[in-house]
């Protein structure tokens, strides 16, 4: 029943359409941008994701979405709601944000180091992301995101392996 969900949700996520071409305006501070699908600003790198939190009392495996924005090295992670699973459909899990890879040092007076945020580079199918101390399984990509990769990386076909989590 689960891998007829996450066929279907595969699927969905596949089909849809690509971000729009147009205008942004603000006429207030007299700001305009075109943008198109070929400008770095309407790409975003997907990739699924698990977080095993099983060793926790009542803890269990949860399937989420990571987007990683090339335009300004922000992260979001959505929830994937699965049907019948007796939790709230609360897809945000981290807003749209520069993701920090390191704990923060503070001290008395504040922080004591700066922090550095996670690039396209720390994201790779079958290594682990920290958000905020929780460690994330990336275990697939959509096709787009593995094509990027390829073309702008060097990476093959090869370092985007089939891997289970159930």
């Amino acid at each position: 029943r689960q891998q007829i969900f996450k066929t279907l949700f595969r699927k969905w996520i596949d089909s849809r359409p690509a971000a729009p071409s147009g205008v942004f305006t603000i006429p207030q501070l007299g700001v305009s941008y075109t943008y198109n699908n070929d400008t770095i600003s309407a790409k975003v790198l997907r990739f699924f994701a698990v977080w095993d939190d099983r060793g926790a009392l009542y803890g269990e495996k949860r399937p989420f979405v990571v987007h990683y924005y090339l335009a300004d090295d922000s992260v979001e992670v959505l929830e994937v709601s699965e049907p019948n699973s007796g939790r709230d459909p609360f897809p945000v899990f981290l807003r749209r944000q520069p993701l920090p890879n390191k704990p923060l040092e503070v001290d008395a007076l504040g922080p004591t180091k700066s922090t550095t945020t996670y690039t396209h580079k720390d994201f790779v199918v079958g290594q682990y992301v920290k958000v905020y101390n929780r460690d994330f399984y990336l275990y697939d990509a959509d096709n787009f995101t593995k094509a990027w990769y390829i073309e702008n990386e060097g990476m093959s076909a090869a370092d985007f392996p089939e891997i289970d989590v159930e």
